[in-house]
């Protein structure tokens, strides 16, 4: 599984969300090298906990700076925050019920990665230079 790593190409230019995104990719990686060296149950399941915490709490102030601005895209950005919520949740009952499987470990490095960056670099990145130009 490869790691992700920051760049310019991930950066929205509204500086509190980039650091969320930087803390969450930071946290994705964290999880990815424990699957790739076969790490301890508690650590996945602490890195996953901690996940299902945080995109809440990212997600929410997102929406925050977007409702202030008036952002056109917001239910679409809802939905897309709906729908990553409920899958690390999946992926958190999967985790709980069976463990570090191969399964779950391939939609770790797969889909958690791919949905993030995405969303990051497509829905976000157009939001933040909304954000941006608005705040200014």
């Amino acid at each position: 599984m490869s790691v992700v790593q920051w760049s310019d190409d991930l950066s929205s230019g509204f500086k509190e969300i980039d650091d969320q995104h930087k803390e969450l990719i930071n946290r994705v990686n964290k999880l990815l090298d424990a699957c790739n060296l076969g790490k301890g149950r508690q650590e996945i399941s602490d890195t996953l906990n901690f996940l299902a915490d945080y995109v809440v709490e990212h997600f929410n102030s997102e929406e925050k700076y977007m409702k202030q601005y008036s952002y056109p895209g917001l239910s679409e950005q809802i939905e897309q925050h709906k729908y990553f919520v409920n899958y690390v949740g999946e992926l958190k009952n999967e985790f709980d019920k069976n463990g570090p499987s191969i399964s779950l470990t391939m939609k770790l490095s797969k889909n958690l990665v791919e949905w993030l960056v995405n969303h990051i670099m497509k829905v976000d990145k157009k939001a933040g230079a909304f954000l941006k130009e608005r705040a200014h």
